[in-house]
């Protein structure tokens, strides 16, 4: 007898949900909201905080007391979904040395490579839910055996909440005349040396930046024209407030620190999706990307005419991508509509959450 997810019971393991008293969106919500609104029940978990940072500390995740505890109580639940592997890969080995098994249906942001703990996941997950076909790809180079486990879940954005928030801050407004403007999102495997130093002469160029970095606000404090939007550091921007600023600018820079690799380079140098929440926002509010190639993200700029990429230290080719846009500015929006169409179509919140039901449905059973 099956289990439909509007009756389970399930252990949503996530790093964090709320950002200064906000809800965070759907696309970082990994589509389970939309199991709780059916009538999932969320099973609530126990973390000892003193704990779970020794446990960061030794490198063993940061929710150690939390696995523990869903290693211990399993009766409670029917199947756990983790936001990402580190989140239970402990609980995964705790239950390959036992030999008991649980549903678990973990986010895999990076290629599976040979060590002891993605051996824990291997045994220990019922799902490794890839987040592009690259990372699915990658990940059998040295896990072949995990082929009936993994299963690719292209990363959804939640276009209508973006929508939404856009709408009640006063309407679909466009970037104003004048300087072109450009916003520097994120701050996760970014680079920005080669794009400070492309923007370092005189430029028609106003450059909004949201990082709370110290190292990165330095460097960036050399591009004349540029504005912080972080009111103080370490204060996370309201996702209201990052939407008013996707809307008024033209176009969203993400120079990753991603140089160009082998497929064996970025299995072990355990390459991730960097950038690719950035560039699904962008995207959501009909914003074009200029970024650095990230090669586990399947979305091809260049192809879908929606962006251009730029490689991580070519500080001339950010300069003349730059250049190309103050040339060509009535295309910018033309490429930011194309961007929009693509989520909409391939990468809706609607598309991610039918395919992540029908992955829980198959294992949910009443035994």
């Amino acid at each position: 007898m099956k289990l439909q997810p509007a009756t389970a019971r399930i252990a949503w393991v996530t790093r964090r949900e709320i950002m200064d008293g906000e809800v965070l969106p759907s696309n970082h919500a990994w589509g389970t909201d939309h199991l709780f609104a059916q009538g999932a029940r969320r099973v609530p978990t126990h973390r000892v905080a003193t704990l779970d940072r020794l446990g960061e500390h030794l490198r063993l995740g940061p929710n150690i007391t939390e696995q523990i505890w869903l290693f211990l109580h399993p009766e409670q639940y029917d199947c756990i979904i983790a936001k990402d592997t580190d989140l239970v890969c402990i609980l995964c080995g705790l239950l390959s040395l036992t030999g008991r098994r649980k549903p678990i249906h973990a986010f895999l942001h990076f290629p599976l490579r040979r060590s002891l703990k993605d051996a824990w996941l291997e045994s220990g997950c019922s799902t490794l839910l890839a987040l592009s076909d690259k990372i699915q790809q990658l990940s059998l180079v040295e896990h072949p055996g995990a082929a009936a486990q993994l299963a690719t879940v292209p990363w959804g954005v939640d276009v209508p909440f973006y929508d939404r928030l856009r709408m009640e801050a006063g309407g679909p407004a466009q970037p104003e005349n004048g300087r072109l403007k450009i916003l520097l999102n994120g701050i996760t495997g970014r680079s920005f040396s080669a794009f400070v130093e492309a923007l370092a002469g005189d430029m028609d160029v106003e450059v909004r930046v949201l990082t709370d970095s110290a190292e990165f606000m330095a460097e960036i404090q050399e591009i004349p024209n540029f504005s912080s939007i972080r009111r103080s550091q370490g204060q996370p921007v309201p996702y209201r407030e990052l939407v008013d600023h996707l809307v008024a600018c033209d176009v969203v820079a993400l120079p990753l620190n991603q140089p160009p690799a082998t497929d064996a380079e970025l299995i072990a140098g355990r390459a991730t999706l960097w950038g690719i929440t950035a560039l699904l926002e962008a995207a959501a509010v009909g914003r074009p990307v200029l970024m650095t190639r990230n090669p586990l993200i399947d979305l091809d700029l260049e192809a879908e005419q929606c962006g251009r990429f730029v490689e991580t230290a070519d500080a001339t080719g950010w300069r003349e991508s730059v250049q190309w846009c103050l040339a060509n500015r009535a295309a910018l929006p033309v490429m930011g509509a194309r961007a929009r169409r693509h989520v909409l179509a391939h990468r809706s919140m609607e598309e991610f959450q039918s395919r992540l039901q029908q992955i829980i449905e198959s294992h949910l059973d009443g035994s």
